[in-house]
């Protein structure tokens, strides 16, 4: 302990003063993270709940457009139009 008082003793007061501040700002983040994830997980539960909405939005709407698929196939393949410009 006592080479890590004289090792910081020996510092400039300038490093000294930047030392304390990285540690103070280290030591707010730090209180706040917990903060932070609990934020989160709100958000992202929030995000999942609009993705599942949208998913059943894509099924009801897979399933209106299926019978029409269906009459499409049986009609056949579309003919392609060829355009010659010569």
């Amino acid at each position: 302990m006592r080479d890590l008082s004289a090792l910081l003793d020996a510092l400039p007061p300038l490093v000294q003063a930047a030392m304390a501040v990285c540690l103070a700002v280290v030591a707010l983040l730090w209180l706040l993270l917990p903060l932070a994830v609990f934020g989160l997980k709100r958000r992202l539960e929030k995000i999942r709940q609009e993705q599942a909405e949208t998913n059943r939005l894509l099924e009801s709407l897979v399933r209106e457009h299926e019978p029409r698929a269906a009459q499409e196939a049986q009609r056949g393949p579309v003919p392609q139009l060829r355009v010659d410009y010569d």
